[in-house]
């Protein structure tokens, strides 16, 4: 969300319950002037409800000390603090990480608001979130296709496809590399998986052959015991002649004959 829009939001903009949690970006906090839907990562949502537990004390605290200008404890704001307040925390922030760094020519500082923007641009997408959606919810309205402008009033595939590039987005921990990990573990377990339904197919196929060879070699012995020239060779291979299938079978049927 651009700074403006985020402080305007109001604690009803918000849906704690949802997952990932819901905000209702309103039309008259837009620069565009169009609503929109966004979400929270896990992480950002445990910072949310670490701020909400003291935000009302804060803000009773501060509208005790603003003398200059006049503060009321009673703000429905999620962020109730001035443009100002928050250059200032970032700029502090800046400091206290030591990345406060300038440009020697303007002054300015390397790293501003808006890299936060940039930040959410470039990590979204690499979880498989179409780049149109990733803008939609960034509230770029005039880089959307067609296709956009009819799934942004469809918030639950809008929070399904978000919910993929979440894990880029982390911070302050490692869930992007335990989500790499976890993402590059299952590629190489389809891997595996596609490895042994191939070595299956392959050991089916040796079975196949083995079978029809098996088959194959017992039909030409088969040939080879009934034809009579294999005996007529092995006889004379052994020295002595040898009676065929045939004379066999002829004089078995001589002996068992009733007329002998």
């Amino acid at each position: 969300m651009r700074l403006g829009e985020s402080l305007r939001l109001k604690l009803s903009d918000l849906e704690l319950d949802k997952d990932p949690i819901r905000i209702h970006v309103r039309r008259e906090y837009t620069k565009s002037g169009l609503a929109r839907p966004s979400f929270l990562s896990k992480e950002a949502v445990d910072v949310l409800r670490e701020w909400l537990k003291v935000r009302d004390k804060w803000l009773q605290a501060a509208s005790r000390k603003s003398h200059l200008y006049a503060k009321g404890a009673r703000d429905d704001r999620v962020f109730p603090f001035s443009h100002g307040t928050v250059y200032a925390m970032w700029h502090a922030a800046l400091e206290k990480s030591g990345y406060a760094d300038r440009d020697p020519t303007t002054g300015i500082y390397k790293y501003h608001f808006h890299t936060l923007r940039k930040y959410f641009r470039s990590r979204l997408p690499r979880g498989g979130v179409p780049v149109d959606v990733t803008q939609g919810i960034m509230g770029e309205e005039g880089y959307l296709s067609a296709e956009y402008r009819r799934l942004k009033d469809d918030s639950e595939t809008m929070a399904k496809m978000y919910r993929l590039g979440e894990p880029y987005l982390a911070v302050f921990s490692d869930q992007t590399e335990v989500h790499e990990f976890r993402e590059e573990t299952k590629g190489l377990r389809q891997q595996v998986q596609d490895l042994k339904e191939r070595l299956q197919q392959q050991e089916e196929k040796v079975r196949r052959v083995n079978t029809k060879y098996e088959v194959e070699t017992e039909e030409l012995l088969k040939e080879l015991i009934n034809h009579p020239k294999f005996w007529h060779l092995f006889g004379k291979h052994v020295g002595r002649d040898l009676p065929g299938p045939n004379d066999l079978t002829n004089r078995k049927e001589a002996l068992i004959s009733p007329s002998t």
